[in-house]
């Protein structure tokens, strides 16, 4: 399943104009991909179980209330580009445990890693999908998996409900403009100042 959130937020559309300008970079763009990852991550938690927790409210009296059950997440952060995205994904938990794995390769997830997880894999960008197939083979038995991009580009959603119906993907916007960046307009060498 994709959910495309600009769609309906002008917010999350200015935010996908700040951050496509090569005038944004470094400090800047990284706040910007955290609030992105904000308000994308918010479907993550969404998407969790929810428990009954006893609160005692201001006036002393003690009651029920549904409560999200944060145990058992593991945030899979793709880096470069990836790591300010899953940052504000990251920010949503607060206090609550969680594994947060940052990887170069899906060779750095150890399958015992997220056995009996809600697995949530945050990049900025996918392009054609080969990075991401090997990271959900790994995650295959995630008690839930889901992917959080800024961009997916256009050619990768007809893939998404024929390799991948049990994941649910949580993008900012679907590009069809299919480009990998390179020097200035790579979004990792704009993050770093690797240009």
């Amino acid at each position: 399943m994709l959910k495309i959130l600009s769609e309906n937020n002008h917010y999350l559309q200015e935010l996908n104009t700040q951050s496509r300008s090569i005038e944004v970079r470094g400090n800047r763009l990284a706040s910007i991909h955290q609030q992105i990852g904000q308000i994308l991550g918010v479907e993550f938690i969404n998407s969790l179980p929810r428990t009954t927790k006893e609160v005692t409210n201001a006036q002393g009296k003690l009651g029920t209330s549904e409560v999200t059950d944060f145990s058992g997440i593991t945030i899979i952060c793709l880096l470069r580009a990836g790591l300010y995205v899953s940052q504000g994904v990251r920010s949503l938990l607060g206090d609550n445990p969680h594994q947060y794995i940052l990887s170069n390769s899906a060779d750095d997830i150890a399958i015992n890693a997220i056995e009996d997880q809600h697995v949530v894999i945050v990049d900025s960008v996918i392009n054609s999908g080969k990075t991401l197939a090997k990271y959900l083979e790994k995650v295959s038995e995630a008690k839930s998996s889901m992917v959080i991009s800024l961009v997916m580009q256009e050619g990768f959603v007809p893939q998404i409900e024929r390799h991948y119906p049990k994941t649910q993907f949580v993008v900012s916007r679907v590009s069809q403009n299919y480009y990998v960046g390179r020097g200035t307009n790579d979004t990792g060498n704009r993050l770093f100042g690797t240009f």
